[in-house]
C-alpha cells in the first residue's frame, strides 16, 4: 500500500464510504502509529502526527454511529460448505507491496499443517479445517472483489457466503468458484488430474484462460492435461456419501480456547470473555454437526478445558480453573 492509496483510503474513511474491512485496516493502521515502540515511519514526523489525527477522528466517529445503531450479523444458516482435496503443486503470487515497517493487512498468510489437521478461521468468518499436509495461503484481510485463497493438498471450507464478493480457491491453472455449494477437488500430482465432485449447490470452474463448466449437484468434472470430461447427475455409493463432509458441521483442531472462541463468536454473533486468562491457552480438538445447540457445544468445550459458562443476554462468559498444565 503507497502512501497515496493509504490517504485515499483515509478519505473514504472519514467520508463514511468506507467498507468493513477498510474500517478494520485504518483501525489497525491506527494502533501501529500508536505504538510507541515504533521505530521507522515511512514518513515524516509532522506526516506522521497528521495522519493519526485523522484516523483518530474517523475512529471516533464510527464508534460513535456504532453506539446509535445496532449491528446486525447473520451467520448461521447462511454458509456454503465445501471439501477441496488437491495434492500438487502450488504457485504463490508475490505479496502487495507495502509502506515499510508497516504491517499491511493485505500481506499473505501460509499455513501448512505437517502431521496433523489444524483449523484456521478467516478474517471473513469461512471456516478452514486443513488436513494433514495441506497449506494454505490467503490473506489476512479480503479487500478486492474476490476472495481468494491458494490451497496445496486437502481442505474442508465452510464459506461465510457473500454474492457480491464471491470465493475462490485456487490450486495451479485451475480456479474453482463457490456459488453457495458444497463440493470436493482432488489433485493429483503423480496423474497430473484434478477431480472435482459437486454435492450440493452450483460450482463454476475455470482456468487461466476461459471457463471450464458450471457444475451442480451431484455432477463431477475430471480434468487432465487440457482433456475435459464432464459427468452430470452421477449417483454415488451410499460408502462415497458417508466420506463427504456435511455442510454446517465444523472440527476444532489443534487449536485453544481462545482461537475456538473468535469462531464461535461469529457463528452464533455473540461476545464471549475469558475471566481466566489460563483458559485461553487450553488445547481443544473435537468435533460438532450442524444441528448441535450452543449450550450443548460450550458444556463440552468448558468440560474438557476444566471450565464453566453463563450466558448474559448476548454475552458468554467462561471462567474457572482452567486445564492442567505439566
Amino acid at each position: 500500500m503507497t502512501k497515496e492509496q493509504l490517504e485515499d483510503l483515509i478519505d473514504r474513511y472519514l467520508a463514511g464510504n468506507a467498507t468493513a474491512n477498510e474500517i478494520k485496516i485504518m483501525e489497525k493502521y491506527y494502533a501501529h502509529l500508536s505504538d510507541p515502540d515504533t521505530k521507522e515511519q515511512p514518513w515524516k514526523k509532522k506526516d506522521k502526527l497528521r495522519t493519526k489525527n485523522r484516523v483518530y477522528r474517523g475512529i471516533h466517529d464510527h464508534i460513535q454511529r456504532k453506539k446509535s445503531k445496532k449491528l446486525q450479523v447473520v451467520l448461521s444458516g447462511v454458509a456454503a460448505a465445501l471439501v477441496i482435496l488437491i495434492s500438487g503443486y502450488l504457485y504463490l503470487n508475490p505479496s502487495p507491496e507495502g509502506l515499510n515497517n508497516v504491517p499491511s493487512p493485505l500481506t499473505d498468510i501460509t499455513i501448512a499443517s505437517e502431521t496433523d489437521q489444524r483449523s484456521l478461521l478467516l478474517e471473513d468468518g469461512t471456516y478452514v479445517l486443513l488436513s494433514p499436509g495441506a497449506k494454505l495461503t490467503y490473506p489476512s484481510t479480503f479487500n478486492g472483489k474476490v476472495r481468494s485463497v491458494e490451497l496445496s493438498g486437502e481442505a474442508w471450507f465452510d464459506v461465510q457466503r457473500d454474492t457480491i464478493h464471491p470465493f475462490q480457491v485456487q490450486t495451479g491453472e485451475i480456479i474453482t468458484t463457490v456459488l453457495g455449494t458444497s463440493f470436493s477437488v482432488n489433485a493429483s500430482s503423480m496423474k497430473k488430474e484434478v477431480e472435482i465432485k459437486v454435492t450440493s449447490g452450483t460450482v463454476k470452474v475455470n482456468n487461466k484462460e476461459k471457463e471450464l463448466a458450471i457444475l451442480q449437484k451431484n455432477d463431477e468434472l475430471i480434468y487432465q492435461s487440457e482433456k475435459l470430461l464432464v459427468k452430470r447427475n452421477v449417483k454415488r455409493m451410499e460408502e462415497e456419501k458417508d466420506e463427504l463432509p456435511k455442510p454446517g458441521a465444523f472440527k476444532l483442531a489443534n487449536v485453544n480456547m481462545e482461537e475456538a472462541a473468535l469462531f464461535l463468536e461469529k457463528r452464533w454473533d455473540k461476545k464471549i470473555v475469558f475471566d481466566n486468562k489460563a483458559i485461553k491457552g487450553c488445547p481443544l480438538y473435537a468435533s460438532f454437526n450442524a444441528e448441535d445447540p450452543m449450550e450443548e457445544i460450550l458444556m463440552i468445550l468448558c468440560r474438557v478445558s476444566n471450565a464453566q459458562y453463563k450466558i448474559t443476554n448476548n454475552k458468554i462468559t467462561i471462567y474457572g480453573k482452567g486445564c492442567l498444565r505439566e
